[in-house]
């Protein structure tokens, strides 16, 4: 069974993927780039901090780092000390990727409606509850 959920979010995820890789590419940003650049994005105006980035993503701290320095080389994050412990580092959205969020929103409304023409709205919901609580399982296990 576990097997096969992965083959699904798999199926699920390439799709929207290719989507976003393509814009991202766009941009000059690679696939792991961009998706970090995705989840600054998202994280509003307060920003976020590389733990965090980790937790969300769990990709190594180093690897991290290093993908957070290209994006920030090439305009689209900042890096700012935080207020409440200067070793602590905050990264932002810059103008230049907040230019990105229209043509985002476009494709998540694409997959989203895609998907709601063939489950329906309320099978969509049931189905982003049970993997947003896989995921939490996921991470406290």
């Amino acid at each position: 069974m576990h097997n096969e959920l992965y083959f699904l979010c798999r199926k699920i995820c390439g799709r929207t993927e290719a989507k976003l890789c393509r814009l991202f590419q766009e941009f000059g940003l690679n696939s792991a780039q961009g998706s970090i650049a995705f989840l600054v994005l998202r994280s509003g105006e307060e920003g976020i901090t590389l733990t965090k980035l980790h937790e969300e993503t769990g990709i190594a701290m180093s690897a991290l780092s290093a993908t957070v320095q290209a994006i920030r080389a090439k305009g689209f994050v900042c890096v700012t000390p935080a207020a409440d412990d200067s070793r602590k580092k905050i990264i932002a959205a810059t103008e230049k990727l907040r230019a990105l969020t229209e043509r985002l929103r476009e494709i998540e409304a694409e997959v989203h409606f895609a998907l709601c023409r063939k489950i329906g709205e309320e099978r969509l919901r049931d189905v982003c509850e049970a993997l947003s609580e896989i995921v939490s399982v996921q991470r406290n296990a």
